[in-house]
């Protein structure tokens, strides 16, 4: 497996995150509701009308947003993350139509990085990167609440501090998410993915926006979008509650 070669700490930060996204649903439940079944919908409204589909999810992570129990007895499943929780994985282990892959979703750039430390040179080396046809067999790709993950999985956990605080990283969260989106086969891909943050005070009218997606890719793309309300503990940013504005769409 290759995450077996990640260095220690960052495979332990990704695990982290891993167990705070579902001890944030258990805690956000009612929030992460409608987000949930707006997401599932979207997936089931947009697949191939057809059995048997052979159908790749990159960044399934708990499936929480992926409608499994629709899915998973008529088409064979291929879910790819950089590592899978145990639990889903022994919950799946029977069937044979279910596939776990164990990917680097950046094509290796997070490795790259580890390795390197220099941004300059991440950048350098994301340039060269030639488009995947990795998917391109599948009958669906879906990439999954991923696009603007990638970026973060791989500076904001490669890089200390003081490198973080002092660079501008936008080209290449740019780049990183341009790879993504580019090996994504044309006509048979659903991309969803969190647009825009939204955080505020209760008694602030309007929040403050921050953008999450640098790619320009997918601006010619009409697309449908809904509020995800993320974290009302205001854990996730002190003294901040804060919600996602996501969309949806399909190239």
């Amino acid at each position: 497996m290759f995450w077996q070669f990640l260095k220690p700490h960052i495979l332990h930060k990704y695990k982290k995150d891993q167990l705070g996204i579902i001890h944030r649903f258990v805690q956000e439940n009612e929030y992460w509701r409608g987000h949930l079944q707006n997401t599932q919908k979207f997936i089931l409204e947009n697949l191939p009308k057809q059995g048997n589909l052979k159908i790749a999810v990159l960044g399934s992570g708990w499936l929480l947003d992926f409608p499994m129990n629709e899915l998973q007895q008529e088409h064979e499943l291929f879910l790819f993350d950089i590592c899978h929780p145990p639990q889903i994985k022994n919950k799946y282990r029977r069937f044979s139509n279910i596939h776990f892959i164990d990917k680097d979703l950046t094509f290796g750039l997070v490795d790259f990085a580890h390795k390197n430390q220099n941004p300059d040179l991440v950048l350098s080396e994301a340039d060269k990167k030639e488009t995947s046809t990795e998917f391109s067999s599948f009958d669906a790709t879906i990439s999954l609440n991923l696009l603007n993950q990638l970026d973060i999985l791989l500076i904001e956990n490669c890089f200390s501090p003081p490198t973080l605080n002092s660079l501008d990283f936008t080209p290449l969260r740019k780049q990183i998410q341009d790879l993504h989106i580019r090996s994504l086969p044309k006509g048979r891909s659903i991309l969803i993915s969190d647009w825009t943050e939204l955080n505020a005070t209760i008694n602030e009218l309007h929040p403050i926006e921050r953008s999450l997606i640098f790619t320009q890719l997918l601006n010619s793309y009409p697309y449908q979008e809904w509020l995800w309300v993320f974290d009302t503990h205001k854990t996730y940013h002190q003294k901040n509650i804060t919600t996602f504005k996501v969309r949806a769409l399909t190239f």
